[in-house]
C-alpha cells in the first residue's frame, strides 16, 4: 500500500508541477517534503525540460566557497532527513541570509558548464518572505 501511495503522489506530481515545454511556472512550496524531494530530483535529471521556467521551492539556505567562488544554494532533504537535493540561486541583489534558514526562493532555471559537468541554477532569483 505503502508503495502504491508513493507512486500515486509521485505521478500526480510530475504530472501537475512540471514545467515541460510549456514553459509554466513550477511551485513546489505547496507540496510535502517527499512530493518536493521526488519533483526536484525529476528538475534535475531532466534539467533541459525546465530551462526558462520559473520555479519557486522551499528549503535550508547553504552556501559553499570553491576556488574563491561563493555558490549559494537551497537544500531540500526528504522527509526523514536522510538525504537532501541542493538547487544553485543566484540573487538579484546581492543581500544572502545567514546559513541554515529556511527560505523561500523563486528565479528562473537555467543549466551552466564548468569544464565537462553540468550544473543547475536558479538565475535572478529573489527570497520571497514567508
Amino acid at each position: 500500500m505503502k508503495k502504491f501511495l508513493c507512486c500515486f503522489l509521485v505521478a500526480i506530481v510530475l504530472l501537475s508541477a512540471g514545467c515541460k515545454k510549456k514553459k509554466e511556472d513550477v511551485d513546489l512550496t505547496k507540496f510535502s517534503d517527499t512530493v518536493v524531494y521526488a519533483q526536484l530530483e525529476q528538475i534535475l535529471t531532466e534539467h533541459k525540460d525546465y530551462v526558462g521556467c520559473k520555479v519557486r521551492i522551499r528549503g535550508e539556505y547553504n552556501e559553499n566557497t570553491i576556488n574563491g567562488v561563493t555558490y549559494h544554494m537551497v537544500q531540500v532533504a526528504d522527509s526523514t532527513n536522510c538525504c537532501k537535493l541542493t538547487l544553485e540561486f543566484e540573487l538579484k541583489e546581492e543581500s544572502y541570509p545567514k546559513v541554515g534558514r529556511t527560505v523561500v526562493v523563486e528565479g528562473t532555471f537555467d543549466i551552466y558548464k564548468e569544464g565537462d559537468t553540468t550544473y543547475c541554477t536558479l538565475r535572478n532569483a529573489v527570497l520571497i518572505p514567508e
